[in-house]
């Protein structure tokens, strides 16, 4: 019997007081995945309170609807309490997806990972 092993999609790193967590596979479009993404991500802020959160997506090249509705979910909820959501490294394709959807007024998106971690000093 095969055992399914489920690929990780996201790598997670403290900066001082912001956690930056890095959409590391190429597509987030499978239910699972996005679906998995999504628990990590809401567990941070639920459970672990992070409240300034960069989210890179240097290696992300397609994003189904159902990851950017985790990712405005965690937007508003990150808000809620108190904290901020900024975006970095977004493919220029998927930027005009954003762009067109008017994501771009929701969200930061800075160039850099570096540069979106500053914007928090």
């Amino acid at each position: 019997m095969a055992l399914h092993s489920r690929r990780p999609a996201l790598q997670i790193e403290k900066v001082g007081e912001v956690t930056v967590a890095r959409l590391i596979r190429p597509d987030f479009v499978d239910e699972e995945t996005i679906n998995g993404t999504g628990s990590e991500l809401f567990h941070m802020v639920e459970e672990q309170g992070c409240r300034q959160m960069v989210l890179s997506w240097a290696k992300v090249k397609r994003a189904g609807s159902a990851m950017l509705g985790k990712v405005i979910w965690l937007h508003k909820r990150i808000q809620a309490v108190g904290g901020r959501l900024v975006l970095c490294d977004v493919d220029p394709i998927l930027h005009e997806a954003f762009a067109s959807l008017q994501l771009t007024r929701l969200f930061k998106i800075f160039p850099t990972e570096q540069e979106a971690v500053q914007s928090f000093a």
